[in-house]
C-alpha cells in the first residue's frame, strides 16, 4: 500500500480526540503525521503524502490565512 512509504497527514486542531485512529493506523505499519496548525500543515503537504485526512469536527480552527 502506498500510504506505508508514504504515509498518512491528520489534519486537526484537537489530534488527541482521535488517538485510537492514529494508533490503530500506526499498529498496521502507517506512517501517521500530525499538523495542528496551518504553518505544519503547508509544511507535511508538501512532501509526498499518500492520504490526508481532515477532521471537520474541529477542522474550523485549521485555516491558511493568505
Amino acid at each position: 500500500m502506498a500510504a506505508d512509504r508514504e504515509g498518512i497527514v491528520l489534519l486537526s486542531a484537537r489530534p488527541e480526540a482521535r488517538k485510537s485512529l492514529m494508533s490503530a493506523l500506526t499498529r498496521a505499519g502507517v506512517s501517521v503525521r500530525v499538523a495542528r496548525h496551518p504553518d505544519r500543515a503547508l509544511e507535511l503537504l508538501g512532501q509526498a503524502v499518500s492520504l490526508v485526512l481532515v477532521d471537520l469536527e474541529h477542522g474550523e480552527a485549521v485555516s491558511v490565512v493568505r
